[in-house]
C-alpha cells in the first residue's frame, strides 16, 4: 500500500523598513510513499525421541518477524489445533521493523491423536499482521506448519485356566470348562481379534472395542 509524507514549511518575515511586519506564508510538500506490512512466520516443534507418543507434551514455538516497512500493532494467531493464541503476542506489540517476537505453547498427545492423525501430526498457524494507524484496513497473512511423526504401542498378554466339574484332577466323564483372560496392554482398543486354541480346535472372537488396559 502507499502512503504519503506531507511536509510543510512555514515563513514570517518582515521587510526592512520595519513597515510590513510578520509577513507569513506557507508552503507544503506531499511525499508519496510505499510503506509494506510484511512478516516472517516461523513455526517450530519439539517432543521427546524421534516420535511422539501417546502422553508426550510437544512444544510448538511461534516465531513472528517484521520484514515489512511499519511497525505491526495487531496480531492475530490461529491454530487449527491449539485454537486462538493472539493473547500470546500482545505483550510483545507494537513490533517494530525487522524485530522479532517468540511465543510457545503445549500439547499432549492423545489415544485420540494417534487414532485421527497417525502417521503424522500436521499442525497448521496462520497469522495476520496490521498496521492499524499508518495503513488502517491493510493487512498480511502467512502461513506455517509442523509435522509431528506419530508412534503407539501394542500388545496384549493371555492366560489360560481351566475348572473341572467335580474339582481337581479332572475325571472320566467330568466337564472342562476353559477361561482364557486377554488384556489389552498396546495404547489403541482392538476392535477385532482371533482365539485359536490347538486342543480345542475353536476359533474364539473375543469382544469387540476393548480399550488399552482392559482385560
Amino acid at each position: 500500500p502507499n502512503a504519503e509524507l506531507l511536509n510543510t514549511v512555514v515563513i514570517t518575515a518582515d521587510d526592512e523598513l520595519g513597515i510590513n511586519t510578520d509577513l507569513t506564508d506557507t508552503g507544503t510538500a506531499t511525499v508519496p510513499i510505499t510503506a509494506s506490512i510484511e512478516i516472517e512466520v516461523e513455526k517450530i516443534a519439539q517432543y521427546p525421541g524421534t516420535a511422539a507418543s501417546i502422553g508426550e507434551t510437544i512444544t510448538y514455538t511461534y516465531r513472528v518477524t517484521n520484514t515489512g516497512s511499519v511497525v505491526i500493532d495487531d496480531l492475530t494467531a490461529i491454530d487449527n489445533r491449539l485454537g486462538d493464541l493472539s493473547a500470546f503476542f500482545a505483550s510483545s506489540l507494537p513490533l517494530a521493523v525487522d524485530g522479532s517476537v517468540e511465543v510457545s505453547t503445549t500439547f499432549v498427545v492423545t489415544q485420540g491423536t494417534i487414532e485421527t492423525h497417525y502417521p503424522n501430526l500436521v499442525n497448521t498457524v496462520d497469522i495476520t499482521a496490521e498496521n492499524t494507524t499508518t495503513l488502517p484496513g491493510a493487512s498480511v497473512t502467512e502461513t506455517a506448519v509442523a509435522t509431528v511423526p506419530l508412534e503407539y504401542n501394542t500388545g496384549i498378554t493371555i492366560t489360560k485356566s481351566y475348572e473341572a466339574s467335580n474339582g481337581t484332577p479332572a475325571n472320566n466323564g467330568d466337564v472342562i470348562t476353559y477361561t482364557f483372560t486377554i488384556t489389552n496392554t498396546g495404547d489403541l482398543t482392538y476392535t477385532s481379534g482371533t482365539l485359536v486354541d490347538s486342543f480345542i480346535g475353536n476359533s474364539l472372537r473375543p469382544g469387540p472395542n476393548n480399550p488399552p488396559g482392559v482385560t
